[in-house]
């Protein structure tokens, strides 16, 4: 089958959707951790709503690693989309390589300098207000300069340092993840159907391995998602749902939530004959998978995931992603101090996160998300001849292959 993937626009939709769900579930540690966890052995109080939605099969809105790993997937489908697609130019491969640390760098470097200015101007106080809760005093440290130039230049990109972005622990992957997927079809990309069971069997390899390499299995998924032919049809509708439902599902899984029994008593039985995996990145990623591949053949739900709302915030998805912490850390603090840790205070609170993270992730995007593309860009060509360059031009690199390529960054992560 013929990879084609003509009109995209609905990824960003998806991709916005994901992003805002990563602020839910920062806004739900602080007021209601037991949406995430349940009943710990410390909680003196938990929320009857809460504690219905952790044990809910629906609790995937509010799920940030799910999110990362419908990212990732995204990530490796549209990679590869490109790549595949541009294969015949050889110089293509190497620039996209070249390219990538600048274009993720970039804002993440941004991102770490807000933050150490936000910490000199003493907009991160909670432990001063007494507010301890899951993430509230992750900025409270007293500035380093020295340690943010570090982290910005290679800690965060190369070690995913999240000393100034706790959200960074995932940038790592997501580069490393992109040279995989360069390194792929470098290697495969000659041929779609050799390129295709590459994907699959180096899917299945990661998928298999503990702790975090299981991450890089999302990668090569969404390459092999990208080597069929998505024609929506009527026919298809009822597999379509079927796998985003599914998908939506796993991406809720909580080990311990009682809509999940069966698959923690499946994952325990594999365990008891040694096959021990990662088991909520493991179901996240399948559920990614899942979803993905249902929104491609979906066709009825595109024109929603495409409208000017969604479409806006999936193209201030990564900005949202940088610098909803830095919001929340500032805002909820004192909200939570004023209003104490109710009802209340969690409406007052996500009004203000939301509304403000969306209006200063697009001055973000502006400011650095948008530069950083053309920079990127300008590096690359560097490395260009001057007839490489005039081939370019010819051959058309129009504004879908330019859009189709920043649907691939990510906000990555909880």
């Amino acid at each position: 089958m013929k990879a084609r993937h003509e009109n995209t626009q609905f990824l960003d939709g998806l991709r916005g959707l994901a992003a805002l769900s990563v602020v839910f579930s920062h806004l739900a540690l602080w007021y209601f951790p037991e949406a995430h966890s349940g009943i710990g052995p410390t909680m003196t109080s938990a929320s009857a709503t809460a504690l219905w939605l952790y044990h809910s099969p629906v609790s995937f809105f509010y799920k940030g690693g799910y999110a990362v790993s419908v990212f990732f997937v995204l990530s490796g489908f549209v990679l590869a989309t490109i790549c595949m697609k541009k294969q015949t130019e050889s110089i293509y491969l190497a620039k996209a390589t070249a390219k990538r640390y600048i274009r993720l760098g970039g804002p993440v470097a941004a991102s770490i300098f807000l933050c150490i200015i936000l910490k000199s101007l003493g907009l991160f106080h909670n432990t001063d207000l007494g507010i301890s809760v899951p993430l509230s005093n992750a900025y409270d440290s007293s500035a380093n300069w020295w340690a943010a130039i570090k982290s910005a230049v290679y800690g965060a990109m190369l070690y995913g340092d999240r000393s100034f972005n706790y959200v960074l622990w995932t940038i790592s992957i997501e580069f490393y993840g992109s040279l995989l997927v360069f390194s792929l079809v470098g290697i495969f990309g000659v041929s779609k159907l050799v390129f295709r069971r590459a994907a699959l069997l180096l899917s299945l390899v990661f998928f298999v391995q503990a702790g975090q390499l299981v991450n890089y299995s999302m990668f090569f998924f969404g390459a092999w998602l990208s080597t069929f032919r998505f024609t929506p049809s009527h026919s298809h509708n009822g597999l379509a749902i079927t796998a985003i439902i599914g998908g939506l599902y796993l991406g809720g899984y909580a080990p311990t939530s009682g809509s999940y029994s069966l698959l923690v008593k499946l994952a325990n039985t594999l365990q008891v004959n040694g096959i021990k995996l990662n088991w909520p990145a493991v179901y996240a990623c399948l559920g990614a998978v899942l979803l993905i591949y249902g929104t491609l053949a979906l066709k009825s739900i595109h024109s929603i995931l495409s409208s000017s709302a969604l479409s806006w915030m999936g193209a201030i998805s990564f900005s949202l992603y940088l610098t909803h912490s830095f919001v929340l850390t500032a805002i909820a603090g004192p909200v939570m101090h004023a209003f104490g840790d109710g009802t209340v205070s969690f409406a007052v609170s996500t009004t203000l996160v939301v509304v403000t993270s969306l209006i200063c992730a697009h001055i973000f995007w502006k400011l650095f998300d948008s530069p950083s593309i053309r920079a990127a860009d300008r590096f690359a060509e560097l490395f260009v001849s001057q007839r490489t360059s005039s081939e370019r031009q010819n051959k058309g690199w129009g504004k879908s292959e330019l859009e189709l390529e920043r649907r691939s960054e990510p906000p990555e992560g909880s």
